[in-house]
């Protein structure tokens, strides 16, 4: 009895500490929005470490056949939490087609991360990495929480409750959400997915890690490694994606060609200022920057006073123009 006991009180730790550990990717996010220090440091400091953590974890429990429920949780937290960021995602795509950038916010994570002046291939490449390492973490997380056998549906109010928290805190002002419904609406139907797909791997967490050990010691590694190599392929971060023609403007540069910024994220401090190169025959006036004008085949340095995340239109039309992210951390 004592050691059934004491069993449970280390499953119980394991879980605690799992589920703290889920959370560290986003800690740099979550630091960034509510002004406690630069998104890079926390980076940095707190999300590599914890998921360099999780992986040592997960390495020492695959050892420790006395702790067999707590990996199957970890496992069920993974491939929920992979597969639910995967439906949440590619239920956005349509609103993507449609003209929302609804993603755009995944872009900026890298360039925030790597604390650049300006996005690239491998800023890209770390947003989304990012992005599905924060899906993995909170799927770890609800697993330690809910335990195996918890009905899927609890991981819904999961997922809603991870989207209310973007809403109430400052996430929303920061990244210009705040009143703006539609997006909203878009993000809350969008966890909707992601909670099933958790939900149900959880529930069911003895069968999908039986079906994995049928499938072969590494395959939840394996399965890991082919997601970010295919990031690694769409993305291509050993490529330089600077344009040649801001090579005589005084950084940090962006270009306009055909309405659009090259590359697409700039980042400044606040009250600083970016040279904009305009390639395109036709003048534009930002909607946002101080001045605004763009005569055409000019370089113009813009300005930048409110902080935030800001989507900045050349002309009226969902692709045109690029985002600018007015940074205290800059």
């Amino acid at each position: 009895m004592a050691g059934s006991e004491a069993g449970d009180r280390r499953h119980r730790a394991l879980r605690t500490i799992a589920f703290v550990l889920g959370g560290t990717s986003v800690a740099s996010l979550l630091a960034w929005v509510f002004d406690l220090g630069s998104f890079a440091f926390w980076f940095r400091a707190v999300s590599v470490p914890g998921q360099v953590a999780l992986i040592v974890g997960a390495v020492w429990l695959a050892r420790r056949p006395d702790l067999v429920p707590v990996r199957t949780l970890l496992v069920a937290g993974v491939v929920g939490g992979l597969v639910g960021t995967l439906g949440y995602d590619l239920f956005r795509l349509p609103f993507v087609v449609a003209g929302l950038r609804v993603l755009a916010p995944i872009d900026s994570y890298g360039v925030l991360a790597l604390d650049t002046a300006t996005s690239s291939s491998l800023t890209g490449f770390v947003g989304w990495s990012y992005h599905v390492a924060n899906g993995i973490g909170f799927g770890i997380a609800y697993a330690a929480l809910a335990g195996t056998g918890r009905r899927w549906p609890w991981a819904i109010v999961w997922a809603l409750a991870l989207e209310t928290t973007t809403v109430v805190t400052p996430f929303a002002e920061r990244y210009a959400l705040s009143g703006r419904w539609v997006p909203i609406a878009i993000a809350y139907a969008a966890h909707v997915p992601y909670g099933v797909a958790l939900g149900v791997a959880v529930e069911h967490a003895d069968a999908i890690a039986a079906e994995l050990r049928a499938v072969g010691r590494w395959s939840v590694p394996l399965l890991l490694g082919a997601v970010f190599t295919i990031l690694a392929a769409w993305h291509a971060p050993w490529q330089a994606t600077a344009p040649a023609e801001v090579e005589d403007a005084e950084p940090p540069t962006v270009v306009v060609r055909d309405q659009r910024f090259e590359p697409e994220w700039l980042r400044v401090e606040v009250g600083g200022c970016a040279s904009v190169v305009n390639l395109d025959d036709a003048a534009y006036v930002l909607d946002r920057g101080e001045p605004a004008a763009l005569p055409a085949s000019a370089t113009t340095r813009v300005c930048f006073d409110e902080p935030g995340v800001h989507r900045v239109h050349t002309v009226d039309q969902p692709y045109a123009g690029g985002f600018v992210i007015v940074d205290e951390h800059a």
